[in-house]
């Protein structure tokens, strides 16, 4: 059997392999559903399935999070106001994408 068929999917689910993976129709499988029914609220919750990871063009993803995290991480902690530590953040995350 094919790692990919719509059977691998819900087989490797039921068998503790994690997720169903990126098709949606082993997200959708009633007998999914029997035994983790929270998976059909993540089905509700994104209906299109799983969206592309995007990255940045100049590698510097993990620089990118760390910089926006620690910038949301100050609005969670109260240490600044949402609008105030939202603008910092996108300013910040914008002058690591900006680098080579």
């Amino acid at each position: 059997m094919r790692v990919t068929t719509k059977e691998m999917g819900i087989a490797r689910t039921l068998n503790g392999a994690g997720s169903p993976g990126a098709r949606n129709d082993c997200w959708q499988s009633q007998e999914i559903y029997e035994f983790f029914p929270h998976f059909r609220d993540v089905v509700n919750t994104y209906p299109d399935g799983p969206q592309p990871a995007y990255t940045p063009a100049n590698g510097r993803l993990s620089e990118f999070n760390d910089v926006v995290g620690q910038n949301l991480q100050a609005i969670f902690a109260g240490e600044v106001g949402i609008d105030e530590g939202l603008e910092t953040a996108q300013k910040l995350g914008q002058e690591v994408l900006d680098l080579a």
